[in-house]
């Protein structure tokens, strides 16, 4: 006779807050004190923590695209960044200063170039081109539109 299951309806919840904060699957089983075959077991078993675990993981997955995608935005943009640094002088707290330096950090141009590629690819997509010094036709990645845009705009 096979020993009585530990699974309970409320691990379904714990399990959707663990794959929603990142956590791995040794965490999860680590937590759960059981090996990670019990946890494959029961995602195979049970529909709710199954359904439960695949939601977590897809909504972890969905707030870290979305916060790529603004991270590598700003990079393509450039931004202004505020640094603060604290100096104390002694043991007195009273003797602190503070030196705040705002800086702007200059587009990226990988950050750039993966955004056209994506966002406007009929544009800005990459292809070879030969180049016109002699490299015997093998050819380089270039953004091509790219640089005939900013050649027309120059002109």
């Amino acid at each position: 006779m096979a020993r009585p299951t530990k699974y309970k309806p409320e691990h379904d919840e714990q399990v959707y807050k663990f794959k929603l904060d990142g956590k791995s699957d040794a965490y999860i089983s680590d937590f759960f004190k059981f090996s990670r075959s019990t946890l494959s077991l029961w995602k195979a078993k049970h529909k709710s923590f199954s359904d439960n675990y695949k939601k977590g993981l897809a909504d972890y997955e969905a707030d870290n695209v979305h916060d790529v995608k603004n991270a590598l935005l700003q990079r393509a943009k450039g931004m202004t960044v505020t640094d603060v640094e604290s100096t104390v002088f002694g043991d007195d707290e009273s003797k602190k200063r503070v030196k705040t330096t705002v800086r702007h950090i200059l587009p990226d141009v990988t950050a750039c170039a993966v955004y056209l590629n994506n966002k406007a690819p009929d544009e800005f997509k990459p292809r070879k081109a030969a180049d016109d010094e002699g490299d015997n036709g093998k050819g380089r990645p270039v953004i091509i539109n790219f640089i005939d845009s900013v050649k027309d705009d120059d002109a």
